[in-house]
């Protein structure tokens, strides 16, 4: 008798499934079958070979309005001073922050935030690279960082215009898909110092960074004008004229010379020697536009 009925059982449920499937075959519909010990399946009547497919999830668009909130449209960076500065076209700007302010004795360093809709980072690098030269910023290897001493960019990503130079470096970009990001580095100069007229026509001409002493190069504060000042005896030297004051130079000459191999030998304030293997030069201020830097060199043997 149970069997009997399991079988009557078994004839309808083979039944009623097949009903089903020869509706969904009519109407091109979906239906879930559902058996007695079975789990639920799901076939689907779309043509699509019983694959199943989902719609990419959307996410917001990336561009300069979400990645660069509150920039503004600008063809050039937001500081003034580099109106002649160019960026990519569909570019905005954050106002500038200050990294360092250097007053009247140091190059004052800013940092700017870009972006630029519909350009990759590759594009952004091109354009740098083309335009700032044709715009008549030339490349330059160093940057003063520190406000002061030039330093070597690391990359081919820095540029320098005018007299005294402004520079403008490029650092952090960043390829968003859709918009790119990146960092202006702005550099301003101090006040050009007011020399006086025996600097009319330094040696060499304009301003240096770097002064040669040995086979050293000894780093000058900004904007320094340099005359050959030697003497008998293989006595050699330098007058200079430099931005800034006394005390500024005092604190940047024993800030860069250790950078850069020497020690301290003797002397304090504005009248020191220090040395680098075995070789001094000596300094001595009393005003900044006007002091020196001497050292000896070995005579020739007669």
């Amino acid at each position: 008798m149970g069997k009997g009925i399991f079988s009557a059982r078994g004839f309808i449920s083979m039944f009623v499934m097949a009903l089903a499937l020869l509706v969904a075959a009519c109407d091109g519909g979906t239906v879930t079958v559902v058996t007695t010990g079975s789990s639920s399946s799901s076939s689907s009547g779309s043509g699509s070979g019983g694959s199943s497919s989902t719609s990419p999830s959307t996410s917001p668009s990336v561009n300069c309005a979400t990645l660069l909130p509150g920039g503004t449209a600008s063809g050039t960076p937001a500081m003034t001073p580099f109106g002649d500065a160019p960026l990519p076209g569909n570019s905005s700007v954050a106002p500038a922050t200050t990294y360092l302010d250097g007053g009247s004795n140091l190059w004052s360093v800013y940092l700017d935030q870009a972006c630029t809709d519909g350009a990759s980072a590759s594009a952004v690098y091109a354009f740098f690279a083309s335009q700032y030269p044709s715009a008549g910023w030339p490349q330059v290897s160093k940057l003063p960082f520190d406000g002061g001493y030039f330093a070597p960019c690391g990359d081919a990503y820095c540029w320098g215009k005018g007299t005294p130079q402004r520079f403008v470096g490029l650092e952090h970009v960043v390829d968003h898909g859709g918009a790119t990001t990146y960092q202006l580095r702005l550099f301003l100069p101090p006040p050009v110092p007011a020399c006086g007229s025996s600097f009319a026509h330094p040696e060499p001409p304009g301003f240096q960074p770097f002064l040669g002493v040995f086979t050293y190069y000894v780093a000058l504060p900004p904007l320094s004008l340099l005359l050959p000042n030697d003497a008998a005896g293989g006595q050699k030297g330098e007058d200079i004229c430099s931005a800034g004051t006394v005390s500024s130079i005092i604190t940047f000459m024993q800030t860069e010379l250790p950078k850069q191999g020497f020690s301290h030998l003797s002397g304090s304030g504005g009248d020191q020697t220090w040395q680098q293997g075995g070789k001094t030069i000596h300094w001595s201020i009393s005003d900044p536009h006007g002091w020196e830097i001497d050292w000896r060199v070995p005579l020739p043997m007669a």
